[in-house]
């Protein structure tokens, strides 16, 4: 490598006094190459590394290092090696006796040599598809700080969105907040993403292939929409709920609100989203409701026949005119003792719950 005062010097008498390359070599006795070089490139010359330096203390251990960051590829985020972590096991198990500065050092640029995921925003026409997600929140329900589960479906199209929260994420709460969101829109969706829940997903194989429970397939052949499930650890596959749900909890829920029943918390919510039907979207270059009047269009219509949010337990009075379901213990008239029952359960405000009411319609018992 060259020194900075002889290129500097090449390219003066080349450029300035007019030297041939032949004379400016044999003038500061380096190689005609050399000078090529010099007068190709006015950047300042660089050290370059031509053989990587031996790696004398670390060395022997990079084969194992590797081995670990590779198998963590396949596990957990939360259960992946740090940096920290692999210090010690290699001070613990194999007596490395370098710093933990030094394979920081080499962790960091393990890493930084993989290869990057890359992400394009989805840019989603208006073609009825939605983003559904739960989420927990604090509310102060009649003084009590409790925390209720939040769900939330939303337009990708027009961005419309529809909240409502639960005292449980369950079966009946899904089906309910289904129904409410489809009225809500006033259509149905063509397509709708989720995650994995255990309510919609009775097991999970590989790639998008999924065996779904028995209450999304009541509901998708009520209201023939197609579900579309997203990869474990892959929440940016449906980023638009995920944003919403920032935007739900930043509006509706901070500060803490105060409420005497949930069916009040509720009416907050919705007031929230119809009053976000008047956002103005710049990049759309119209508000969300005028959208959303567009949108309809590409949704499914509501059926005819409504659908009933209710899950259905067969179920046994006991000799003493009692039924149990989810952890309670109800009781029935004693002519229904001893004889098997069908049990229709809907979402129940709290108060209800409490007073465990009960109301009967033939052999069916309706909490």
């Amino acid at each position: 490598m060259i020194r900075v005062d002889t290129k500097e010097r090449i390219r003066e008498l080349y450029f300035k006094e007019g030297y041939s390359i032949r004379a400016i070599s044999r003038m500061l006795k380096v190689a005609r190459k050399t000078v090529k070089r010099a007068l190709a490139d006015a950047e300042p010359p660089k050290y370059r590394l031509t053989k990587e330096k031996t790696k004398w203390v670390i060395g022997p251990f990079l084969p194992i290092i590797h081995q670990w960051l590779e198998e963590d590829q396949l596990r957990p985020p939360k259960q992946r090696h740090t940096a920290r972590r692999i210090f010690e096991r290699l001070r613990e198990e194999y007596g490395y006796q370098g710093s933990e500065e030094t394979v920081r050092r080499y962790v960091r640029l393990w890493r930084q040599a993989q290869p990057k995921e890359m992400f394009l925003p989805m840019d989603f026409g208006l073609n009825g598809w939605a983003q559904s997600d739960w989420f927990e929140a604090l509310v102060e329900l009649q003084g009590t700080v409790i925390t209720v589960h939040v769900f939330l479906m939303r337009l990708c199209g027009s961005r419309a969105l529809f909240t409502r929260a639960y005292l449980k994420e369950n079966a009946e709460a899904i089906l309910d907040a289904h129904v409410r969101s489809f009225q809500f829109f006033g259509g149905v969706p063509t397509h709708i993403a989720y995650d994995n829940p255990k309510t919609l997903v009775a097991q999970i194989f590989s790639g998008r292939r999924r065996k779904e429970s028995k209450y999304l397939q009541a509901l998708r052949l009520h209201y023939l929409f197609q579900p579309e499930f997203c990869l474990p650890y892959e929440a940016h596959e449906k980023g638009l709920a995920e944003n919403a749900v920032r935007l739900v909890r930043h509006n509706s829920f901070v500060p803490i609100p105060k409420v005497n029943s949930l069916e009040e918390l509720n009416e907050h919510l919705e007031r929230w989203c119809l009053k976000y039907l008047e956002e103005y979207l710049p990049d759309k270059e119209a508000t969300v409701g005028e959208l959303l009047a567009k949108e309809k269009l590409s949704l499914l219509p509501l059926p005819e026949v409504p659908f009933e949010p209710a899950i259905f337990r067969s179920v046994r009075a006991t000799r003493q005119a009692f039924i149990h379901f989810d952890g309670n213990r109800y009781s029935v008239p004693v002519n229904l003792a001893h004889l098997p029952l069908t049990l229709r359960a809907y979402v129940v405000p709290p108060e209800k719950l409490r007073a465990k009411s009960l109301s009967f319609s033939g052999n069916r018992i309706i909490i």
